[in-house]
């Protein structure tokens, strides 16, 4: 399909832009209220073009990535009239701006480093937030950060560590705060992206993805000591606290040295929720972070308690590394490679079940108008998630694209620790074993 329509690139993005400027332009609106909130929502009749008209857009990003700074400009200005809170349509077309955002960082090449255009448009993302922050807007943005962390690395954080630190609190807050009256499978659906953040920016940048997360390190080393979260919950805080103690193992051992009162118990936790750890990839991350806590605890005090009980984990997983019998764990690198792609790509079906939803919306608010005709109920690309990287829209057709991000992603694996380490040799070394 690409090859097909690429040689019209350029006609069909001048399409989209005379098509996007004439619906932009004010003109008559009607009202509704918003049956969950009960707030007054105003939109034209031409919100419905324009929903319809943004995920077009996202088709089209999806399909022939955009390159030029033309292109891009268009697409963020899309993206910044979707998501404004000042809009009074923002809150309709909030979720095709979130979706072609994420379209637009995902499939991106290198040319959105240079826009400032791209760049600053993180900026407005914590606006976003605080105006809705309902479970399905934050999942957005949080795989909107991911991309944009994986694509700019170091230098974002850099330029946006202020946004960055208060977009962490807020969707860490709201994760806190929702999740003590129970977990619902929404919630660990965010949780899981909110631990992916967090290992990527310390994967990423370790020396300024560190600064960020040092204001959570004691409340995840609380979380994970304490019974008010679930085994769950507390077992995925255990993966972030493990990526810390391998890209800075002094300063977490220090900090855990100043917290001698809860440590034992801290230890007994970990070891407890450590089978808990879903993913292979991470549970290994989890053995490797064990291991070299213990290397420390050996040089400072060999009689150290904590020492065997810890020490018996890692034997267990370096068993798992070489185990040959099908009812063990595989840790080759092939396993490990397919645990860490499911790890980075979680699939629900959130985004069909909320793009029905909107279907709907927009049928009730343009019921009774003219435009109601721009609805067209039951069509096949209105269920198909049109940021998922293995999916092209178009006569309900599925297929294999490898986005600029899957090539992001696999540039983070060649240096992996958990890839690359041998567990038995790592306990050879330093005579654990």
């Amino acid at each position: 399909m690409q090859g097909d329509i690429l040689p019209f690139k350029d006609e069909i993005l001048g399409t989209f832009a005379a098509l996007w400027g004439h619906v932009k332009r004010p003109n008559d609106a009607s009202s509704f209220i918003a049956p969950a909130t009960g707030a007054v929502i105003t939109a034209s009749p031409d919100t419905c073009l324009k929903s319809k008209l943004v995920r077009a857009l996202s088709a089209f990003v999806h399909i022939l990535r955009p390159s030029s700074s033309k292109e891009i400009h268009f697409l963020c200005d899309v993206v910044k009239y979707c998501i404004d809170p000042k809009n009074s349509e923002s809150l309709y077309l909030l979720h095709p701006g979130l979706n072609l955002w994420r379209c637009l960082v995902v499939n991106g090449d290198d040319a959105l480093n240079k826009e400032v255009a791209f760049t600053e448009l993180f900026g407005y993302l914590h606006d976003v937030i605080q105006q809705e922050s309902s479970p399905a807007v934050l999942t957005d943005a949080l795989r909107i950060t991911t991309s944009y962390v994986l694509l700019l690395g170091d230098s974002f954080i850099s330029t946006h560590g202020r946004h960055l630190s208060l977009f962490l609190e807020v969707i860490l807050g709201y994760f806190l705060q929702h999740s003590l009256g129970g977990i619902t499978d929404i919630h660990m659906y965010m949780l899981t992206h909110i631990t992916v953040l967090m290992d990527l920016i310390l994967q990423t940048c370790p020396q300024n993805g560190a600064s960020l997360l040092d204001a959570w390190l004691p409340k995840m080393y609380d979380e994970i000591a304490g019974n008010q979260q679930t085994a769950q919950v507390r077992a995925q805080w255990i993966c972030v606290f493990a990526r810390v103690v391998i890209t800075h193992e002094a300063e977490v051992i220090n900090f855990l040295m100043q917290r001698q009162d809860k440590v034992q118990k801290f230890f007994d936790e970990w070891c407890d929720l450590h089978d808990t750890i879903g993913s292979i990839y991470m549970r290994k991350l989890s053995i490797l972070a064990m291991l070299m806590i213990v290397k420390n605890l050996k040089a400072s005090n060999p009689e150290n308690p904590l020492i065997p009980q810890l020490i018996n984990i890692a034997a267990e997983g370096s068993h798992a590394e070489e185990s040959s019998s099908p009812n063990e764990p595989q840790w080759d690198k092939e396993t490990l490679l397919a645990s860490y792609e499911e790890l980075y790509r979680m699939r629900t079906d959130t985004e069909k079940r909320r793009r029905n939803e909107l279907d709907t919306a927009e049928q009730l608010l343009h019921s009774g108008s003219n435009s109601s005709v721009l609805v067209c109920t039951g069509a096949e690309d209105d269920v198909i998630d049109l940021t998922d990287p293995s999916t092209i829209a178009g006569a309900g057709e599925t297929t294999t694209k490898v986005t600029e991000e899957d090539m992001r992603r696999n540039k983070l694996q060649v240096q992996d620790p958990v890839l690359t380490v041998s567990l038995k040799q790592l306990m050879t070394q330093h005579k654990m074993i």
